[in-house]
């Protein structure tokens, strides 16, 4: 009788104990304030995150984490020094061909009219074909807007990556302080089976039974408890700084507001960097194009020549001593024009190349958003169905399997699987509400809608 009483104990106050160290406050996660996305500029550089961004509260300690890191995270600076380099290329593509000053002095003068020729200074510039130097601006320019996407691909992708790493430890404290309650649960059950054994009242397979169980639990826990390690380098990483020492457990989940599916495919297409980054490059594409056109026509050549003359000329001669000036205009001769024409149809053909690549990023982008909202509905179907239902009927079953076994109805083998289902179900809630978590990370990349206020 008194170990029957300590089974029963054991058996209604443990699975209670794991419940509430596992259950959450809230199922809900709250949402978080959000800026509007940066409208393009040729000219002006991103900013990384903005300084009065509104932030939930319970979410604050993270965002100013992922503000600091956008701030100085070495992917963020590297995609901001190809964007500074891609801009110094403005004004070297469109400055003119350098200019020529040579001075000629003769071993032997040479004798003329007006005297002997002393030295000669010429001066020439060549001048472009009109137009070619403003393509090849606004081609840097569009190249430029590419590398401009980039460093915002790059805030958003640390957003992301920090986003689901936070995600992730949450979801690990949880699996192991539910692993940890269902492990001292199978501890109260072998307690009283012990009792129950040494009066006759249970077999020794079952002991044995319950002690493999007891072990493979054990293993559960300890492979979770050795990713927590792992957990907190790859944070470390998008974070750029070691990762803080916070009660996991206790954090809110990520996450935010999403706008209808429609209004989204239409907020990735229209401001996605890497959708912006590929139109960029159509565009500078196009320039290239023209570019290479005006490559066959011809460049012009001004100079100016200023000869210096002595004083000893032909007696009598009016310009005797005169220094000489002369002007001269010259033209290139097209006599590459199979090059020229050859560079015209490469530069079509990466244009055509470069637009086809515009509709591949789209199309991806479209099959991204897809699955990441399928992904988004399916945890947060999964949390609904756990929550509302599954895990309320496993409740109901263990309790159920503990009655019978006690009234000998059922055998000891159903109480460990109600048991099993119990510890699932716990399991598998939380990780929806980390799925949830990540989708919301991803679609909030690909979409563009930071959720730390990112401009």
């Amino acid at each position: 009788m008194q170990s029957s009483i300590a089974f029963r104990v054991a058996l209604l106050a443990l699975p209670l104990a794991a419940a509430a160290c596992s259950a959450p406050a809230s199922h809900r996660p709250l949402p978080l304030a959000r800026s509007e996305s940066v409208a393009r500029s040729e000219f002006t550089q991103p900013r990384a995150v903005a300084v009065g961004a509104t932030v939930d509260a319970q979410a604050s300690g993270l965002d100013e984490l992922i503000a600091r890191a956008q701030a100085r995270h070495p992917s963020v600076r590297a995609a901001q020094r190809r964007w500074e380099a891609a801009l110094e290329r403005v004004p070297q593509v469109t400055a003119l061909p350098e200019a020529k000053l040579a001075l000629t002095a003769w071993a032997a003068p040479l004798e003329t009219r007006a005297g002997p020729t002393q030295a000669r200074l010429m001066y020439t510039q060549v001048l472009p074909w009109p137009g070619r130097l403003d393509a090849a601006g606004r081609e840097a320019r569009e190249l430029a807007v590419a590398e401009a996407e980039g460093v915002r691909a790059a805030l958003l992708r640390v957003e992301a990556d920090a986003r689901s790493s936070w995600s992730e430890l949450i979801y690990l404290a949880h699996a192991e302080q539910i692993t940890e309650g269902h492990l001292e649960l199978l501890r109260g059950i072998e307690a009283a089976t012990r009792a129950r054994y040494a009066s006759g009242g249970a077999a020794y397979a079952e002991l044995v039974r319950l002690q493999v169980e007891i072990g493979r639990t054990l293993d559960r826990l300890g492979e979770l408890q050795q990713q927590r390690a792992p957990r907190l380098a790859r944070l470390a990483e998008a974070l750029d700084a070691p990762a803080p020492d916070l009660a996991w457990a206790e954090q809110a989940w990520p996450g935010g507001d999403l706008p209808e599916q429609e209004q989204l495919i239409a907020r990735a297409k229209m401001h996605s960097p890497d959708a912006q980054r590929a139109r960029a490059r159509a565009r500078a594409s196009g320039e290239r194009h023209e570019r290479a056109r005006l490559e066959a026509k011809p460049d012009f050549t001004l100079g100016a020549e200023y000869t210096l003359i002595g004083a000893d000329g032909v007696p009598g001669f009016e310009s005797r001593g005169d220094d000489a000036f002369a002007v001269t205009l010259g033209v290139d001769l097209a006599n590459r024009s199979e090059a020229y024409a050859a560079a015209a149809r490469q530069a079509l053909a990466e244009g055509s190349a470069a637009r086809e690549d515009e509709r591949s990023v789209l199309l991806r982008l479209d099959s991204d958003l897809a699955m990441q909202e399928f992904r988004l509905r399916d945890a947060d179907r999964r949390v609904s169905l756990y929550e509302d239902s599954l895990l309320l009927k496993a409740e109901e079953a263990i309790g159920a399997a503990l009655s019978a076994y006690e009234a000998g109805t059922t055998g000891f083998q159903e109480l460990l699987d109600a048991s099993r289902v119990l510890l699932e179900f716990r399991l598998s809630l939380w990780r929806a509400y980390a799925d949830r978590s990540l989708a919301w990370a991803e679609i909030s990349r690909l979409a563009s809608l930071s959720l730390s206020g990112i401009e």
